[in-house]
């Protein structure tokens, strides 16, 4: 019996090495119990060593058994990062999950969130994020994905470009996160509901936004640029004969139309497309903007716009404004619209109120070649009337023709008559001149002439007498006139053809008297 002790002991001591002793006693004989007892406390040798709790090396695949509501399969102390890790070690901080791969350590790679609310997690957990008000998040430095993984991950300048780095440098090799379509459709999809957030947190949302881009500038040296979003578009030659967009914005109504009024504003169920505000966030704004939009070069002496508005026909509703085609912009009173120079001072501005529009410099038009400028003013109920000018700018018109009249109009500014010497001539009678006095208004010659015939009372001079107009008449005239002293003949002057002398004479060619008093007044035209 103690022959066979010794060699169930040394085998055992053979096969698991470091076992304990059992401690027998020279000359002891276990009872059967006894030996059954030694045998239960020792480990059946399995084929190859133990791993023993100080460490090890497994030389197959470790299996483990799945985590359940009580434990888990696997479960990795926590405590510090190791200050020299190797290729394949994992360990756990309070910062979270870390790994060392390829020289590297990756990490903080898993970390948990706060939990949801309410019915949030039926939303927030358990398909996608684990426990029920639990979400996981995962921690990166940066991510790549699709064609931009065929990308280097270094920086400055990248080793390895994909096709848009190839294209525009510093696309990929300086973005955190990289989305490179592979098939052609979308590089990064951002979606948003406004019920899911009702869902999750029992209230209304104050901004479903599926995708959100801050610009920070807080770079006080130089002249740096920040973007909120920034959106490009390429065309990269004449062959490529599809639409280039470098932004679209789409907006979709499937409700009533909810009218937006420049007096009131926004207002429940408003739709659009595009809204840019100034100031939203009381915390980062104090002062106002600059601009809500503006047209500029992309770079010095580079491309230009062709245009910097375009309304496409049918694009507006056409059953709203007066014009017939759709109301392309509405603006509130007093609102102006401004042209200015490089001084820079206004060339002109304009806006409406209650009075109408108003202009603050000259209406010019007909600035085409060969064409006329004309405004024409409707009544309030039918009919039209228009002010026009020549291509030439001599010929002015209004009311479609009816009037016509020399460039420069009439020349009258509103001055009085001005006065001419008559030089009245009667026989050897005198003839005194009581007011002489003209206008002219274009072509036409407004003149009065008051007359006393001097000398012996009771003497006549010849049956005729002359006096020499304020001007050239430019052809036959006939100025009426009459005495209204003593007799009250009738009378008046008489041009025959284009000359600067009228001839007057009296009713049935009687002799002028002493003492008579003629005024003579009427019109001619000139030359």
């Amino acid at each position: 019996m103690k022959y066979l002790t010794a060699i169930f002991l040394s085998t055992v001591s053979t096969c698991a090495l470091g076992q304990s002793s059992p401690n027998l006693k020279q000359g002891q004989v276990p009872t059967a119990a006894q030996w059954n007892g030694y045998f239960a406390k020792k480990q059946d040798f399995s084929g190859v060593p133990p791993l023993s709790q100080s460490g090890g090396a497994l030389s197959g695949k470790l299996t483990l058994n799945p985590s359940t509501s009580t434990s888990a399969g696997l479960n990795v102390g926590q405590g510090n990062a190791p200050s020299l890790p190797l290729n394949g070690d994992l360990w756990i901080t309070p910062s979270g999950l870390f790994v060392r791969a390829s020289g590297v350590t990756l990490g903080p790679i898993l970390t948990t969130t706060a939990s949801a609310i309410g019915s949030g997690a039926a939303k927030w957990a358990p398909l996608f994020f684990g426990n029920f008000g639990t979400g996981a998040t995962t921690l990166m430095n940066r991510l790549f994905v699709g064609e931009a993984t065929l990308s280097s991950f270094d920086v400055g300048p990248v080793t390895t470009k994909d096709w848009v780095e190839t294209l525009l440098a510093n696309t990929t090799s300086v973005s955190m996160l990289a989305s490179v379509d592979t098939v052609g459709q979308l590089g990064i999809l951002g979606a948003s509901r406004s019920s899911d957030f009702r869902t999750v947190f029992g209230s209304a949302t104050g901004g479903a936004q599926g995708v959100t881009g801050i610009g920070y500038n807080n770079d006080t040296t130089g002249s740096p640029i920040a973007l909120g979003m920034n959106g490009i578009g390429i065309r990269p030659n004449t062959g490529v004969t599809g639409i280039t967009l470098g932004a679209q914005s789409d907006m979709n109504n499937a409700g009533s139309v909810v009218d937006i009024e420049p007096n009131t504003g926004i207002t429940g169920g408003t739709t659009m497309a595009q809204l840019a505000t100034g100031g939203a966030y009381a915390g980062l704004s104090t002062t106002n903007i600059s601009a809500a939009y503006v047209v500029g070069q992309g770079r010095p002496g580079g491309p230009t716009s062709r245009k910097g508005m375009v309304m496409i026909n049918g694009a507006l509703d056409a059953t709203i404004g007066a014009g017939g085609g759709g109301l392309a912009m509405d603006l509130f009173r007093g609102q102006s619209i401004r042209w200015r120079n490089a001084t820079p001072t206004t060339d002109s501005e304009m806006w409406g109120n209650a009075s109408g529009l108003n202009i603050t410099s000259a209406l010019i038009s007909g600035v085409n070649a060969g064409a006329g400028g004309a405004l024409t003013l409707n009544g309030s109920s039918s009919g039209s009337r228009a002010f026009a000018v020549n291509a030439t700018g001599s010929t002015f018109t209004f009311g479609g023709g009816a009037l016509s009249v020399a460039e420069g109009g009439t020349g009258d500014t509103g001055t009085a008559w001005g006065t001419f010497t008559p030089t009245p001539v009667c026989g050897n009678l005198s003839l005194t001149t009581n007011r002489a006095v003209f206008k002219t208004l274009g072509k036409t010659t407004n003149l009065t002439l008051d007359v006393t015939v001097g000398g012996t009372a009771g003497t006549t001079c010849l049956a005729t007498a002359t006096f020499t107009l304020s001007g050239t008449a430019a052809g036959a005239a006939y100025i009426p006139g009459q005495e209204f002293s003593t007799t009250h003949e009738i009378g008046g002057c008489l041009n025959s053809t284009a000359s600067s002398t009228s001839t007057c004479a009296k009713r049935a060619g009687a002799n002028f008297l002493t003492n008579e008093r003629y005024i003579f007044t009427g019109a001619f035209d000139i030359q």
